[in-house]
């Protein structure tokens, strides 16, 4: 539930197979940016000759006879009407899925715009005064039935505080957004002590928690196949169609619901417009 965001049941076979059965040696997730991983694209964005405009929402998208197409965004109760040669859309079929899409686009892509499987994950950090797993000679990853997975999120930092991070997904991820902070945060403590004697002694009484669900812009965590998908539609999700394209986690094969996948998918979406107007 954790891993693809949804119960198994609800899952294609395929992503369990795609998770245990192939190996990648590429993959390791030792490493952290110490920035923090907003560094990433808030670099980016520092590069751009223009600023990015926030809080916008995509209203529709209408294809003109001549190619070029008309974007209808709303913004801070406004609306404004874009004209524009060529689109990337960047955002989740949970998102897609809502726009006035006045274009011709095939079944197999409509299809994966509208039914797409989506998580529902959600993040719980609680803090600690000191690191008591370390001193029992453990990471402070774990994996239980009650509370699924824990592992420690202040690896690298100095000082004697640590944070502990429980990662939900599927009923228990909803679960997780139904109650209230300090109550969610108190029980994962609880379970955590049976494990780490003594480690709720150590809690700080703070935590945090983000459920992507919630966001706005997502509501949803990330993509996942449901049954059937692999075979019906998966990698039609990247296929450009005219002058649109399409970016963003859930467009990759390799790298699905990872920030690899949105970097790898945005430069994929890029070199596409580059070669179309050369």
């Amino acid at each position: 539930m954790g891993e693809f965001g949804l119960e198994p049941e609800r899952l294609s076979a395929l992503n369990v197979l795609s998770l245990f059965g192939m190996a990648d040696e590429e993959e390791d997730e030792r490493y952290r940016i110490a920035q923090g991983s907003d560094s990433v694209p808030r670099t980016i964005a520092a590069r751009l000759r223009r600023p990015i405009t926030f809080g916008c929402t995509l209203e529709a998208l209408r294809a003109h006879t001549d190619g070029s197409y008309r974007l209808v965004v709303h913004q801070n109760g406004g609306v404004q009407e874009i004209q524009a040669d060529r689109v990337v859309l960047a955002l989740p079929f949970t998102m897609l899925r809502r726009v006035e899409l006045q274009v011709e686009l095939p079944p197999r892509k409509r299809r994966a715009i509208a039914e797409l499987g989506y998580g529902t994950n959600v993040k719980l950090i609680a803090g600690f005064q000191r690191r008591l797993w370390r001193k029992q000679k453990h990471t402070g990853l774990t994996l239980g039935d009650s509370y699924l997975l824990s592992w420690e999120a202040s690896t690298g930092q100095p000082g004697s505080a640590g944070l502990l991070t429980n990662y939900l997904g599927g009923e228990a991820g909803a679960a997780l957004l139904a109650k209230p902070l300090t109550v969610r945060a108190e029980t994962f403590v609880e379970h955590l002590d049976q494990i780490f004697v003594g480690l709720a002694a150590q809690y700080t009484g703070k935590a945090a928690r983000y459920g992507w669900p919630q966001a706005p812009f997502i509501q949803a965590s990330y993509s996942c196949y449901l049954p059937g998908q692999y075979t019906e539609i998966a990698g039609c999700e990247a296929e450009a169609v005219g002058g649109i394209h399409f970016a963003g986690e859930h467009t990759s094969l390799s790298s699905q619901g990872y920030m690899n996948g949105a970097c790898e998918s945005g430069e994929r979406a890029a070199r596409e417009v580059l070669t179309a107007i050369r």
